[in-house]
């Protein structure tokens, strides 16, 4: 009779291809699908252009390019209460911002109050979240702005509390129109620093960036970062692809293994069944089942490792096993093991 522990190694190496393939599977759809959202590029000026209303105009006007605005950043001391915070405001266009809001909303372009936007990492800092939160609202609250010591304080209103898990640093928004005013005002340059241009998808970022720096400016702030961890995803996919296709190999050689054991030990029997009446037919039968059975087992350890590692392992991991598998990635990994496991078991009969 053939070994057990042989078809052993089948579940196992079942089980390991069923895990890669499905971790395979769902990093591939990750990676797809944040290419797929929207880019964001950081225009800043040549050495013979400038950012003005104009230039930012055309460069909305380029191909792939969904929203730009330009950007005023300038240093300001802010004021709530007896609490006070050197932090550096950012004049943007509202309609450019698309961050959540876990508090209040965007503010208006064009109001007679001076508005301003912060996320929860200022939120945290100049807060004591645990004491102070729950005591203060936040929004619509009053903050005092001032440019220097020598300025007249400015009365603004905080009006929305964004958050973005890729910005660690905190971040206030103002208006351009409030930001040049508080500029003006405070006899200072009210010029474009730089500016903010969102395209479709990353797969589209090339052609922008030319167009751009044909107009005389310099495209930095390329994300690299995030360049750099697609490509870590992608090395982790190959490494994981070819264990899998290796582990699903040799699944495949034991089976046909096995099978052609079994068929030369028990030839004697088999040859008394096929007389009283057994046919090849059902032969192929008992041999199908018994291999959809074995490798079902197999598929089912890999795919219960699959959905349980995530349960153990730290969340400070954040490695593509602590992701869960989408349902699609899972029934196209179990229908490549079941066609796999089919054919060697097929190929093994008509070759005994």
């Amino acid at each position: 009779m053939v070994k057990g522990k042989w078809w052993g190694f089948v579940i196992l190496c079942m089980a390991i291809s069923m895990f890669s393939f499905c971790f395979t599977g769902k990093t591939l759809f990750a990676v797809k699908q944040e290419k797929s959202l929207p880019y964001e590029l950081t225009i800043s000026a040549g050495s013979n252009t400038e950012l003005n209303d104009s230039n930012i105009n055309k460069i909305g006007e380029i191909p792939y390019v969904t929203a730009v605005t330009p950007l005023i950043a300038f240093p300001a001391i802010l004021k709530i209460g007896k609490k006070e915070e050197q932090a550096t405001l950012t004049g943007i266009n509202a309609n450019y911002v698309d961050e959540t809001f876990i508090q209040g909303a965007i503010f208006p372009n064009t109001s007679a109050m001076p508005y301003i936007m912060v996320n929860d990492v200022f939120q945290k800092q100049f807060y004591n979240i645990d004491e102070d939160t729950d005591a203060i609202d936040l929004v619509n609250s009053s903050i005092s702005i001032q440019l220097s010591e020598t300025d007249r304080p400015t009365q603004a209103k905080i009006h929305g509390i964004f958050s973005d898990e890729q910005v660690k640093e905190p971040t206030l928004f103002v208006s351009l129109s409030v930001a040049k005013e508080m500029l003006r005002k405070s006899g200072q340059n009210a010029a474009y620093t730089e500016a903010r241009v969102r395209v479709t998808n990353i797969d589209d970022t090339e052609n922008v960036v030319k167009s751009v720096e044909a107009l005389g400016f310099t495209v930095t702030n390329m994300d690299e970062e995030t360049q750099m961890l697609w490509e870590s995803k992608l090395k982790e996919v190959n490494y994981l692809l070819i264990i899998g296709l290796f582990s699903l190999f040799q699944a495949s050689a034991w089976i046909v293994a096995c099978k052609r054991l079994f068929l030369l030990e028990q030839k004697k029997i088999l040859a008394m069944f096929q007389w009283l009446g057994m046919k090849r037919r059902d032969l192929n039968s008992l041999f199908l089942i018994q291999t959809l059975t074995l490798v079902s087992v197999g598929i089912a350890i890999g795919l219960f490792v699959c959905f349980s590692l995530p349960l153990f392992l730290p969340k400070e991991y954040g490695g593509i096993f602590l992701q869960k598998v989408p349902f699609e990635i899972v029934m196209i990994s179990v229908m490549i093991g079941l066609f796999i496991a089919i054919l060697s078991s097929i190929r093994t009969v008509k070759g005994a």
